[in-house]
């Protein structure tokens, strides 16, 4: 029977028929309609701020030329071609997802300030991620409830998201650590552990936060059936007052404690990755993600520029792991002015996209 003799006889359901098949649609793809639609919101509503704060003081870089803007990974898909074929932001397709994307970022203070405002910014920044590495939670009740009200805040963009929280570290300097991630791309292995007995807390402030991840989402790697996991290391030296050098030195330990793991360690070193305490591990093959970028922000602007130091970073075992994306997220050009900004953190996240070998 030919197609149009279908549709004469279906001719009266036909409207029904359409409405029921979009109604499951949206009812099997909704978190993924969410996120869609609020990526494409902020979308629009940043392409209407770049027009208005073009020219603006605060987003030119020392040099006094204008400063590109950061580009998360979904606005960064929305326009970009690779090797012929249109990438979709994240929300439009879970199987056009190339990998694992990977944020770090020190907080600072969080807990002991943040106003549900300022955390629900903070979760636009992030929601486009896999996971989430934080630095710097107060070791306080407050410290644990706003990560709590952070993934709350992702929550409500329609993915969902879950977390750990770290003990207090051991040293110097006291903090929690955290992980947020979203349930769709990576799955918890076992129970996060502070590194210690490993002749590592007792040398560092701050002993390192591990967790294992295990990737979901089999079409990253569909040429091959093997479970994909990561173990990443979340990591806060002490401050360059305290030589965060001989701290950063002891790092290649990890490689030596979990040879059998393909490991990332992300977080604020305090130190850039040019420096030569970090050439025990480069010697390992771990790469850094980010390269001449600075990632924290000054008091005040200087020469035309609000940033500091290459103080953040994520390295990732180049063995094991291919990058195939990274970058600073510079949310200042969104905000009012620097201290707008700095009430949120003195640290830009950084984050890279990774996939296996």
């Amino acid at each position: 029977m030919s197609i149009r003799k279908y549709a004469n006889i279906l001719g009266p359901f036909t409207k029904y028929i359409v409405a029921t098949i979009a109604a499951l649609l949206i009812i099997t793809q909704w978190d993924n309609v969410i996120e869609f639609t609020d990526v494409m919101w902020e979308h629009n509503s940043q392409q209407s701020a770049n027009t208005k704060t073009n020219g603006n003081k605060g987003a030119t870089n020392a040099d006094g030329k204008t400063k590109k803007q950061e580009q998360t990974p979904a606005e960064h898909n929305s326009g970009s071609n690779t090797k012929g074929k249109t990438k979709q932001v994240e929300g439009e397709s879970v199987a056009m997802r190339q990998g694992i994307k990977i944020a770090s970022w020190n907080m600072c203070n969080i807990g002991i300030s943040k106003d549900d405002e300022e955390l629900d910014f903070m979760s636009k920044l992030l929601r486009y991620y896999d996971i989430v590495a934080i630095q710097e939670i107060s070791t306080k009740l407050s410290g644990p409830r706003a990560i709590t009200k952070l993934n709350e805040a992702l929550n409500r963009r329609g993915q969902k998201w879950t977390y750990i929280i770290s003990d207090p570290t051991s040293g110097a300097g006291s903090e929690r650590y955290a992980y947020l991630w979203k349930e769709k791309s990576v799955e918890l292995k076992g129970r996060p552990w502070l590194v210690t007995g490993k002749s590592l807390d007792d040398d560092l402030a701050r002993e390192p936060f591990m967790a294992r991840f295990k990737v979901n989402e089999l079409e990253l790697t569909k040429h091959n059936a093997e479970v994909k996991e990561i173990l990443l290391a979340n990591f806060h030296a002490v401050p360059t007052a305290k030589k965060p050098a001989n701290e950063i030195n002891l790092l290649a330990k990890l490689h030596q404690l979990y040879r059998k793991d393909k490991l990332l360690i992300a977080g604020d070193f305090n130190l850039s990755q040019k420096h030569d305490s970090f050439n025990k591990l480069k010697n390992y093959g771990y790469i850094p993600s980010i390269v001449d970028k600075k990632t924290s922000l000054r008091m005040y602007e200087k020469e035309g520029s609000y940033l500091a130091q290459e103080y953040d970073n994520i390295f990732y075992e180049s063995g094991e792991l291919v990058k195939l994306r990274g970058g600073v997220i510079d949310f200042v050009p969104r905000l009012p002015s620097l201290k707008a900004a700095r009430s949120i953190s003195d640290h830009l996240p950084v984050w890279c996209e990774i996939n296996f070998k």
